[in-house]
């Protein structure tokens, strides 16, 4: 079983926290929202809800480029310092999902940044919200 590895957690107001976590060569970006907004969704079932974790967050949060810009970095830095880790080994290919259709085109643009500012050369491909990147041999 792949371990996952929490690289980032941090908190957005009126919203909740997000985490960033890395597992099996792959990224994900979960938020888990505040409790007042689980309560306006499922009611008195919202106590049900309280550890959820959701990658839908379209309608949540209240500051999506901040939150994209700091996924971005968490990123690029986490696959830039992997040769240089304990333990981690150097990441030569890696891929996250977008949540929603709406997402797709917004992760795109987000990826070539990504590309860009990845150590060596890499690109990516995508495929029905799926976005895969890897290292390219310079060959």
């Amino acid at each position: 079983m792949t371990q996952e590895i929490i690289i980032d957690k941090f908190s957005i107001p009126n919203c909740g926290y997000y985490q960033v976590y890395y597992t099996g060569k792959r990224f994900y970006f979960t938020l888990i929202p505040e409790f007042n907004i689980l309560k306006t969704k499922y009611g008195k079932s919202a106590l049900f809800y309280v550890d959820d974790e959701t990658t839908d967050d379209v309608n949540y949060n209240k500051q999506p480029f901040q939150t994209i810009e700091r996924i971005i970095n968490t990123i690029v830095n986490y696959v830039n310092q992997s040769p240089y880790q304990k333990d981690v080994d150097t990441i030569k290919h890696f891929s996250f999902t977008s949540s929603t259709e709406r997402k797709d085109r917004i992760y795109e643009h987000y990826a070539k940044r990504i590309v860009e500012r990845l150590n060596g050369n890499w690109s990516f491909s995508n495929h029905d919200g799926g976005f895969c990147f890897f290292l390219k041999n310079d060959n």
